[in-house]
């Protein structure tokens, strides 16, 4: 199911390859940002946010897991739902 909504994204939305990046380590479901960092293999957080993690949200592509808690060190994404 999140393949079919990837490649719709894909297929609808021009987004830049480290948002692709992302969204295929979404694939399994959610994760904590240190969990997709290791899948990509990135060693720096602040780039990890300002070239994945952002961009992803900003196209409304990721969601925070917990959104009451924007900070905490548990913190993680999701795939969008619709």
């Amino acid at each position: 199911m999140l393949q079919a909504i990837l490649d719709s994204i894909l297929e609808s939305d021009p987004v830049s390859d480290p948002v692709e990046r992302l969204l295929s380590a979404l694939l399994e479901g959610p994760r904590s940002a240190a969990q997709i960092m290791a899948q990509l293999g990135l060693s720096h957080r602040s780039i990890f946010r300002q070239r994945y993690l952002r961009p992803a949200m900003d196209a409304g592509v990721v969601e925070l897991n917990q959104t009451d808690k924007p900070n905490t060190e548990n913190q993680g994404c999701r795939p969008t739902r619709g």
